[in-house]
């Protein structure tokens, strides 16, 4: 195997990679946002809406 195709192979798993991140960064930022809103109102709530949240986003990401 040449350089070129390697260079090729991992340009290609940096491209899938950005994006997916870039499919789930609205959704991470979301749940952030309203985790921190609630955090504010009181803190253990917004830890356990954190909590909640991270566990949706492990079931959506694939």
């Amino acid at each position: 195997m040449n350089r070129s195709s390697r260079i090729h192979r991992v340009l290609g798993a940096l491209a899938e990679a950005a994006g997916r991140m870039a499919r789930v960064a609205p959704g991470v930022a979301g749940a952030a946002l309203v985790s921190y809103g609630v955090w504010t109102a009181w803190a253990p709530l917004g830890l356990v809406c954190a909590g909640g949240f991270l566990l949706l986003l492990d079931r959506r990401i694939p």
